[in-house]
């Protein structure tokens, strides 16, 4: 099928039939592509400088956002974003085969009904355009339809990517690897969950030895694709990262080995960027800093157990219930509940008569731990969508979910996304599929939702985050990773020297 696409002279994607507004979607995103070109001749004939092509393109771009009534000059602005949403939220959009004929084909005309839409404006727009003039889309999107709004925006802004990457003729490295493309993907829905990765193999740049059988079940595939992937070289962070994304609920995969079928239900701890002054990431196990020199990690795979070196810290005292708040819904609202019992349980802390195992202001160590510590604005305007929704996820909780019995916290909320936006977001993103913990030690954190009393705090060798493992005979189970205040740096290893001497291989089922 690359082949088929790659030579065919043109690529004709179909999206259904037309609909109510479809036809005003594409009369839209027409009428942004003739006035981003307007902007570019503009640009060019006054004679205006800027680096290469693609900033210029983003100079040109970003004026059409100087106001919300620019941006929609001529048109009803309620109805484009509700007509975008539509079209946005087409199963076509969500789909992992789709991937291949868009990246691959050298021409794509894209066609709802019997109307063209001009593809071209959707990452400009995203991207530059509607964030540059502030356009909201919270009275836009329900949360009923958010996840499909969100999931097909986020695999078209990828799909650009990979296209843009693929056609670069100066790039020598236009395939990407593997695990990086399911990562980037794995919102995408496939009818059949072996085609997550069959679908990826032809944009690939690696595991060319890895052939698609539809004979072997899900799990032999999954794991196949792990353990080929370590054995290639592919760094094993990124995948234990992935495989702890997710709350896992086929039990014929090892915990280690990602489960490419289910969509995160929370962040990746490890590729955040912190507010910390000193580092860029994470450094539990303190490699990056130079608190603990240690070799890149060489995992052992014996059957389905995987052996890792690391050592046990700490151990889960206290976690929080994930059970419906008072005043919200559980299926309507999820990180609305879970910010909200986790918020019950820091005033609980707050009240606690112990100071802080670090020695910090209590208040001071709740405010960094409700936001996971993260940096306070995304990397850039390219990451500015996957950034904030993180691959879909429902970084903002629902707030009109909430009911009189929320009482005063439903407006202490309101204020707080009004007064800090970004620290709000922040705070939504790390609550997002976790739970508060305390530890026998007395700190602090945010743990998988998965996570139990008893579960133990691990560091890993050359891994940035602590990751909850649980006990299961002589093998432990991997839950995911956590943010424990006190430990996200490598202080564990300056307050106890010879902790790097204690790390032993641990084994993961």
């Amino acid at each position: 099928m690359e082949k088929i696409y790659q030579h065919a002279s043109k690529t004709v994607v179909y999206l259904g039939d037309k609909s109510a507004d479809s036809e005003l979607a594409a009369e839209y995103l027409e009428n942004h592509m003739w006035r981003v070109r307007g902007a570019i001749a503009d640009f060019m004939n006054q004679r205006r400088v800027a680096e290469d092509a693609a900033e210029m393109m983003q100079i040109c771009i970003k004026t059409l956002g100087v106001s919300q009534e620019k941006l929609f000059e001529g048109f009803d602005q309620y109805a484009v974003q509700k007509a975008l949403m539509n079209l946005l939220s087409r199963p076509w959009f969500r789909r992992i085969w789709v991937i291949q004929e868009f990246v691959v084909s050298p021409t794509v005309d894209m066609y709802c009904g019997k109307t063209k839409c001009e593809w071209g404006s959707f990452a400009m727009m995203f991207y530059h355009s509607f964030k540059e003039a502030k356009v909201n889309w919270d009275h836009i999107v329900s949360p009923k339809e958010r996840i499909y709004f969100f999931r097909g925006l986020t695999q078209i802004m990828q799909m650009h990517e990979l296209r843009n990457k693929f056609h670069d003729k100066d790039d020598d490295n236009q395939k990407s690897n593997l695990i990086w493309l399911l990562s980037r993907c794995r919102t995408a829905e496939a009818t059949m969950p072996v085609d997550r990765i069959f679908a990826l193999l032809n944009l690939s740049s690696d595991l060319h030895n890895l052939k698609p059988d539809y004979l072997k079940p899900k799990a032999d595939v999954y794991r196949e694709l792990a353990e080929v992937a370590l054995k290639n070289g592919d760094s094993i962070t990124i995948i234990i990262s992935e495989a702890a994304l997710t709350n896992r609920t086929d039990p014929s995969l090892p915990s280690w080995v990602p489960d490419w079928s289910e969509a995160p239900v929370r962040i990746n701890l490890s590729q955040i960027l912190i507010a910390s002054k000193t580092i860029k990431f994470f450094d539990a196990d303190g490699s990056r800093s130079g608190i603990q020199r240690t070799p890149r990690p060489i995992p052992r795979i014996e059957g389905n157990v995987l052996f890792i070196k690391g050592v046990i810290v700490q151990t889960i005292a206290i976690v929080g219930p994930n059970r419906s708040a008072l005043g919200t819904n559980m299926d309507e609202a999820p990180n609305l509940t879970n910010l909200i019992t986790i918020l019950s349980y820091i005033q609980m802390f707050l009240e606690m008569e112990i100071e802080y195992p670090t020695g910090e202001d209590k208040s001071t160590v709740a405010g960094v731990v409700l936001e996971a510590d993260q940096l306070k604005g995304p990397r850039d305007l390219a990451s500015f969508w996957e950034n904030t929704h993180s691959r879909d996820l429902f970084i903002e909780p629902e707030l009109s979910s909430l009911g009189p019995d929320a009482g005063p916290i439903s407006e202490a909320m309101r204020l707080r996304r009004l007064e800090d936006p970004q620290g709000y977001a922040n705070m939504c993103r790390a609550v997002a599929g976790r739970r508060f913990a305390i530890t026998d030690q007395a700190y602090i954190g945010l743990v998988p939702d998965m996570a139990a009393d008893g579960d133990k705090i691990c560091i890993l060798q050359g891994f940035n985050v602590p990751f909850v493992l649980k006990k299961m005979g002589e093998h432990y189970k991997l839950i995911g990773d956590a943010y424990i205040h006190g430990i996200m740096l490598g202080e564990a290893f300056l307050r106890d020297s010879a902790l790097k001497e204690s790390m032993v291989e641990i084994a993961i089922c």
